[in-house]
């Protein structure tokens, strides 16, 4: 449900609704696309794409500052493993509370974290028995 204000949203919403009336009376089936235009400067419009840069950038920044702050009071070294995709698989595995990497292990979140896995271990990613064995291994390196 959209409330449209300005004369192109309220044209397009007329167009979305009589397209849904129409293909009711025909029996077919609507998908309704909404595309982002991308215009000027990536960080000064105000699209999506925008906002996910931007939260990527602050996501580097916090993360070189837990860095710098554990190297400096804790005396540890910290090194970059890898990342893991903001992916729909993710939060639908928490929400059913099945591991993604067990129910969708083709997933891209399931192949950075095989990777991760496979740095840790500093083996070939081929060879990896899954998370389970990993976690053994790691466990048992105390």
């Amino acid at each position: 449900p959209c409330n449209p204000i300005s004369m192109y949203g309220i044209a397009k919403d007329a167009l979305r609704r009589a397209m849904i009336q129409y293909t009711a009376q025909k029996c077919c089936i609507l998908q309704w696309l909404r595309c982002y235009y991308i215009l000027g400067d990536d960080k000064k419009n105000n699209s999506i794409f925008c906002k996910l840069l931007m939260a990527a950038e602050e996501g580097k920044k916090i993360s070189d500052r837990i860095i710098t702050i554990v190297g400096q009071f804790l005396n540890y070294k910290v090194d970059y493993i890898g990342f893991v995709y903001d992916d729909s698989v993710v939060s639908a595995s928490v929400i059913r509370q099945k591991p993604f990497m067990v129910v969708n292990p083709t997933s891209k979140p399931a192949q950075c974290i095989k990777h991760i896995v496979g740095r840790i271990e500093k083996t070939d990613l081929g060879t990896s028995d899954g998370v389970s064995s990993f976690l053994k291994k790691f466990l048992r390196k105390k």
